[in-house]
């Protein structure tokens, strides 16, 4: 495994993976962790809809980190190769607390 980063919102979430590699606003993410190289302003409508978020860059005070505070979903930023190693479909258990990444 050995997938970790920071972990920016707090909470625990076990949920499908959706990798987005590109913005795509009709990616249907309900209830699932949204998987992402970074997240900009323009992403809130998806990760709005998800159940948590990883993103490979950010930190704590980044756009995604505090969203995730204010809507209550956990939240990891600087996972690093995130989007390579974590597959769409797969389950994993995500710890915005810990920062952890379980498959």
């Amino acid at each position: 495994d050995g997938i970790a980063g920071n972990g920016v919102a707090p909470g625990e979430v076990t949920a499908e993976v959706i990798v987005v590699k590109t913005f795509d606003p009709t990616v249907d993410v309900r209830g699932k962790i949204l998987v992402v190289h970074y997240i900009d302003p323009g992403w809130t409508l998806l990760f709005t809809q998800a159940a948590g978020i990883v993103a490979e860059r950010g930190n704590a005070l980044s756009h995604a980190a505090i969203i995730a505070r204010e809507i209550g979903i956990p939240a990891i930023v600087a996972a690093v190769n995130a989007t390579n190693n974590l597959v769409t479909g797969e389950i994993v258990t995500i710890n915005g607390n810990t920062g952890i990444i379980k498959k």
